[in-house]
C-alpha cells in the first residue's frame, strides 16, 4: 500500500488478520501477540471470538465482502498490516463437499473487499496468502509473481486475479 512504508523487526505493529479462528490464523495471531504485536482477527461467530480471544487476539465481526465494516476495523484496530488467510479456507481438512462457488466469491469480492478496505483507511501493507500450485509443476525452480501460470479451471483463475488484485 505504502511504497515509503518500512517495518523494522523491533517495530510494534497493529495487525488485522482474516480467518482468524481457523488453525492459520490462530496459529499466526498467537505468534504475532507472543512478540508484542496487537492483533484483531475476523471472526463470525461467539464460538471463533473465543478461539481468537484465547490465543491474545481482539475479535471483530465483519463482513468479508463490505469494504466499509472492515476498513471501520482496520481504522479501529489502528492496522498497520492485513494478513489476509481468508484464501486458506479452502486448503482446510478434511474437504467434504467443498463450496468452490464460494471459494471463487472469497477469492474475487472478497479479496476486492480487503483491498478497498485497506486502501480507505491507510492499512501500509497487506500479506495475501496464495497457491504455489497456480504455477505448475517447476521442478524445483523458484517462482515468482513474473512467472507464467498455469491456469487451467475457474478456482484457478480466481486464484490468479486475486493475486493481480492485491498486486
Amino acid at each position: 500500500m505504502g511504497e515509503n512504508a518500512e517495518i523494522k523487526e523491533t517495530t510494534k505493529l497493529s495487525v488485522l488478520v482474516t480467518n482468524a479462528a481457523d488453525g492459520a490464523g490462530r496459529a499466526t495471531t498467537s505468534a504475532l501477540t507472543a512478540r508484542g504485536h496487537e492483533v484483531a482477527g475476523m471472526v463470525s461467530g461467539m464460538d471463533e471470538a473465543h478461539l481468537v480471544r484465547a490465543v491474545g487476539g481482539l475479535p471483530v465481526y465483519n463482513d468479508l465482502f463490505r469494504a466499509g465494516e472492515i476498513a471501520s476495523s482496520l481504522r479501529m484496530a489502528k492496522a498497520d498490516v492485513l494478513v489476509n488467510l481468508a484464501p486458506q479456507i479452502a486448503n482446510s481438512l478434511p474437504l467434504v463437499r467443498p463450496d468452490w462457488t464460494q471459494f471463487k466469491r472469497i477469492l474475487t469480492e472478497g479479496v476486492a473487499s480487503l483491498v478497498e478496505a485497506a486502501q480507505q483507511s491507510g492499512t501500509k501493507f497487506i500479506i495475501h496468502t496464495s497457491y504455489a500450485f497456480l504455477y505448475g509443476d517447476k521442478h524445483g525452480e523458484s517462482v515468482d509473481e513474473t512467472a507464467e501460470l498455469a491456469i487451467d479451471d475457474a478456482f484457478f483463475f480466481a486464484a490468479a486475479q486475486a493475486d493481480k488484485t492485491v498486486l
